[in-house]
């Protein structure tokens, strides 16, 4: 018999995607999964639309538990979906997003093949009318998981996962950030599955991943984020130094260029100044890494040339004068 994998779909109002999603795991080639869907305290009639769908169309080779709960937020409901696991390899479905018929079996057999505690993949972003607007195809380089830093996309042993005590850090933004960089400090089995795409990321606004910007916004910093991974990453790496250092970097930048962006000046310069700050008491020698002028095998052009552009006016000390049309106008 074929090795059981699990896969995890935290659902929060979601009766009018989730389906697809369903739909997608109930016609995989794999034919050995438990699906563990979990109603997060939803306002809508998710787990009646659910429950009836799973009923008339669930395939003998799937076993299904719907499980509805008080809301508890995406990342302790994924930890509890790790608790619970019974296969032995753990995959994340986000409710909106679907899967090609074989992206369970192209994994797995990764996996097989490999040994691997965890293989990572790309991914096409898709806009809600079906077109394709992204696609992540990865190349076998170090750099390249840490591409793909959702927890989609992906692989998981398991037993790595419970032996390691690995999971979700249950923060406003970020949790899946420190899953996955947590997760590679642990293992330097990790495998990439070059060129496949397999992964259907729904562009939904309405989501809970695009409503995360609101939210960090509100927040202000995710000093706390930051603070957490690079604690967890001081005993436990397996990742290069200097690459570890780049990724804080170009997180530090991706959150300036887009989770700020719209926030009033004096607000986003604080947050940034923050952000900065503790990067250098951390890693002094940030403004020298490397892989600033010199991107890593593998990273996408258009954010390693926005890294650069950031830390060139971040260096002479001019963000501020050429970042401000990021933020609110009073």
């Amino acid at each position: 018999m074929s090795i059981k994998a699990t896969i995890i779909v935290p659902v929060y109002n979601g009766r009018d995607r989730v389906l697809k999603c369903i739909e997608s795991i109930f016609s995989q080639s794999y034919h050995n999964i438990e699906l563990l869907i979990f109603d997060d305290g939803s306002k809508d009639d998710s787990y009646d639309v659910l429950q009836a769908y799973i009923k008339d169309n669930r395939p003998d080779w799937c076993e299904v538990s719907l499980v509805k709960q008080e809301n508890m937020g995406v990342a302790k409901t994924r930890n509890k979906g790790i608790k619970c696991a019974a296969g032995e390899y753990v995959f994340f479905v986000d409710q909106d997003d679907f899967l090609d018929i074989n992206y369970c079996a192209d994994y797995i057999t990764e996996a097989e093949k490999t040994h691997s505690d965890i293989v990572v993949g790309g991914y096409e972003r898709i806009s809600d009318n079906g077109d394709v607007l992204r696609v992540v195809d990865l190349k076998d380089y170090a750099w390249s998981k840490f591409l793909v830093v959702a927890p989609w996309a992906h692989l998981y042993r398991r037993d790595f996962l419970k032996d390691n005590s690995i999971a979700f850090l249950p923060s406003k933004i970020g949790e899946d950030v420190y899953f996955n960089l947590v997760a590679y400090s642990y293992t330097d089995k990790i495998a990439v599955l070059v060129g496949n795409t397999n992964y259907k990321w729904v562009n939904n606004m309405e989501s809970v991943s695009n409503s995360r910007q609101v939210e960090a916004t509100k927040d202000g910093s995710p000093i706390y984020l930051l603070k957490e991974i690079h604690k967890s990453l001081l005993n436990n790496t397996t990742t290069d130094n200097r690459l570890r250092e780049y990724f804080f970097i170009r997180y530090i930048v991706w959150y300036m260029l887009f989770t700020l962006r719209g926030t009033k000046k004096d607000i986003y310069f604080n947050v940034i100044k923050e952000l900065f700050d503790w990067l250098k008491s951390e890693y002094p020698e940030y403004k020298n890494n490397r892989y600033i002028f010199r991107k890593p095998k593998g990273e996408i052009n258009s954010v390693s040339m926005s890294v650069k552009i950031v830390m060139i006016l971040h260096r002479l000390h001019m963000d501020r004068i050429c970042l401000g049309f990021l933020t609110k106008r009073k």
